[in-house]
């Protein structure tokens, strides 16, 4: 009987003693879980993610390069592009340019008059670099300098009369190294015009803008004086200079008009009426 108690109690022994062992073993396992000590306090598990992990397949390469995001965020916020070329603003309107020389002195002095509303149908076309112009029947060439291409051409004309002498030239690219806009240069010249009047070296002058070409009309005798060296009278001249932008650049207008002194009034209406007519935009579609 006493063997038989003593085999039942080393029986319990071993059965607590595997117990025992198989506790210690699940609390390890849970320690390591949560990556602490028993005397540390648990952490909670971390929030889930929103996004999504792929799964790990075992038996992958692992030393390949990770797949691409099958989706692309837009910054629609930022310039996703800083190199990328700025769309331009539009140009200013003919009042805008207008209004930029009538800010730094209103017309003074004697002024053009009115072109009259007439019928251009008949003139003839003249064409200078990017800048044409019309003149009435029967003028004719008395000078040309360059021909077509060149960047500084210039025409002159006269009618049969010879009374009157109009020169029309383009300079192409004018000071397009000044990093500045017609405008800017068109009012930089404008400025000198109230002290010229005062001086006595022409006698008015007034901002025009012409389609789209900012520039202002003066009117003065030749070399701002009565008369040449030799006594004799200087001619009248009326003169407009025009800026715009085409192609990128900066382009110039000049158009000249010279007769005697005494014939202003007689063709001060004709100058009016051709300046009106010069045109710098579309050129080619005059026929």
């Amino acid at each position: 009987m006493k063997s038989h108690l003593g085999l039942t109690a080393i029986i319990l022994v071993v059965i607590i003693a595997a117990l025992f062992a198989a506790t210690s073993s699940r609390a390890g396992d849970r320690r390591s879980t949560f990556g602490g000590d028993e005397n540390q306090p648990a952490q909670p598990p971390a929030a889930a993610s929103s996004v999504m992990e792929p799964a790990i397949d075992p038996d992958s390469d692992t030393s390949a390069e990770p797949a691409e995001a099958s989706s692309v965020i837009i910054d629609t916020e930022g310039d996703t592009d800083p190199d990328a070329e700025k769309p331009k603003s539009p140009p200013p309107s003919e009042k805008e340019l207008y209004d930029g020389l009538i800010a730094i002195s209103p017309a003074a002095g004697v002024q053009l008059p009115t072109p009259p509303e007439s019928d251009h149908a008949n003139w003839l076309i003249v064409k200078v670099g990017y800048a044409s112009m019309l003149v009435p029947p029967g003028w004719t060439i008395e000078n040309q300098i360059g021909k077509e291409g060149d960047e500084d051409q210039t025409v002159g004309l006269s009618p049969p009369g010879n009374d009157i002498y109009l020169e029309l030239r383009q300079i192409r690219n004018s000071d397009s190294n000044y990093e500045q806009t017609p405008l800017d240069l068109a009012i930089s010249d404008y400025r000198r015009t109230p002290d010229r009047l005062k001086q006595g070296i022409t006698f008015g002058f007034q901002p025009m803008v012409i389609d789209g070409a900012v520039g202002y009309v003066e009117t003065m005798n030749q070399f701002g004086k009565a008369k040449n060296d030799d006594g004799t009278a200087t001619d009248r001249m009326i003169t407009w200079r025009g800026h715009w932008e085409q192609n990128d650049s900066i382009q110039l207008v000049e158009f000249n008009a010279t007769f005697a002194q005494d014939g202003y009034e007689k063709f001060a209406p004709v100058v009016s009426e051709i300046l009106s007519t010069i045109k710098v935009s579309d050129v080619d579609s005059r026929k």
